[in-house]
């Protein structure tokens, strides 16, 4: 059986090919790896817990960016209608819809003379 075999086979074999270099050369006891193997058991658990928490609050950010998104597209609604307006009122005073280029030139003497002549 196991037993009757040399500590270093029993520890290649139990590693599986060969011995990992950051353990002993000698193999642990029975209760050593045992130990060992509780201490990865709970460094496993942790690991998972972690990864747990992670997936919460990744999840949790998605919903976050999924709602800044959702706001962001109904709040450029206003700014958008308000640059529409801006460009619709540049559209009408361009030179090329004014039928008369002097208003163009001295658009407040033509709003003077309008004002003047209605009252007289």
């Amino acid at each position: 059986g196991i037993f009757g075999r040399r500590r270093e086979e029993v520890g290649v074999t139990a590693n599986g090919a060969t011995a990992v270099s950051s353990q002993p050369a000698v193999p642990l006891q029975y209760g050593d790896m045992k130990a060992a193997l509780e201490k990865e058991r709970s460094r496993c658990s942790e690991l998972e817990e972690a990864l747990q928490k992670m997936r919460i609050e990744l999840r949790s950010l998605r919903e976050e960016a999924a709602h800044f998104k959702a706001q962001e597209h109904v709040a450029p609604s206003t700014p958008a209608s308000a640059r529409q307006q801006i460009i619709m009122s540049a559209i009408v005073k361009s030179p090329e819809r004014q039928p008369n280029p002097s208003s163009l030139l001295n658009p407040s003497s033509s709003a003077r003379r309008k004002e003047n002549s209605t009252p007289e």
